[in-house]
């Protein structure tokens, strides 16, 4: 598979110079991201909703989250998930070549749209693993959170490669992170990963170069786990699953790994970025509610 990213995609399409790409990139280090886009990034709104929103606080120097709650156009939890992302993390590319007049606001949103299509999901192989499970929205919404947020809180931007069902097959790595949750469905969430990688999320979650695996690398990673399971769980809850979470722990063998008896549906995707590679995986129990 091709890995293809967003500023390689609007390159392609003549929608930005590679001048223009290259400025928004650097300013991107530079500035805090808005919550309307990502807002918009994550599907919450449309770019008129934010626009609108923007105009009303013009008009009455309110905050974008309190307006958006007032109109029914956030809920609480969504609210509160991208307060979660917004404090983590700059802004994107996409807000960037606004902010710079490279792209209009309705423009990103065609271009996103467009890009999210053409890299839609995962892999042909990928979705037909995804398929072949039970409650297959679980999976789904793990695997979803889990790119979104290694873009957004590490500036790893990935695309998957290739995907299996094999529980054997879960820590092809030398670290592994995991994290089980329990509730209505039963299970663990893994990331499988090299040293390169593990070091790129926890110098990242940590706001500070971190050079060996150490104790504090752990922490950071684990923190990393803990927030993609939690999000996942605040999305599944939406869809009437409840969880709860046991705490993120390391190890470096498959054997060491705490999997629940009555999880018998995996998945696993492998992950590519420009420079790294790992894999994601979940195994669970069929969900007691749909």
């Amino acid at each position: 598979m091709s890995v293809k990213f967003f500023g390689q995609f609007l390159l392609e399409r003549g929608r930005i110079l590679k001048e223009e790409l290259m400025d928004a990139l650097d300013f991107q280090k530079s500035v805090n991201v808005k919550l309307g886009t990502l807002a918009l990034d994550a599907g919450y709104l449309k770019a008129e909703q934010i626009e609108g929103i923007h105009s009303e606080q013009q008009r009455t120097d309110k905050m974008f989250g309190e307006i958006a709650l007032e109109q029914n156009l956030l809920s609480p939890e969504q609210l509160e998930e991208l307060l979660v992302i917004q404090k983590n993390e700059r802004i994107t590319l996409g807000e960037a070549l606004v902010q710079k007049g490279y792209l209009t606001l309705g423009d990103l949103e065609v271009e996103l749209t467009a890009y999210k299509e053409e890299q839609k999901g995962y892999t042909v192989q990928a979705r037909q693993a995804i398929e072949n499970l039970q409650g297959g929205q679980i999976a789904d919404t793990f695997l979803d959170v889990t790119a979104k947020l290694l873009l957004r809180l590490v500036d790893m931007e990935v695309q998957p490669i290739e995907s299996h069902n094999d529980k054997e097959r879960i820590a092809p790595f030398m670290w592994n992170v995991y994290q089980q949750f329990f509730g209505d469905t039963d299970g663990t969430y893994i990331i499988s990963l090299s040293d390169e990688p593990f070091l790129k999320i926890a110098s990242q979650v940590a706001h500070e170069k971190i050079w060996e695996v150490n104790d504090f690398a752990k922490d950071s990673v684990m923190e990393f786990a803990n927030i993609v399971v939690g999000n996942t769980a605040s999305k599944l809850s939406q869809e009437d699953i409840r969880v709860d979470l046991k705490p993120s722990k390391v190890v470096t063998s498959l054997g060491n790994i705490e999997i629940p008896e009555n999880a018998d549906q995996t998945i696993a995707v492998s992950l590519a970025s420009q420079s790294y590679s790992l894999q994601v995986s979940v195994v669970y129990s069929p969900p007691q509610k749909s």
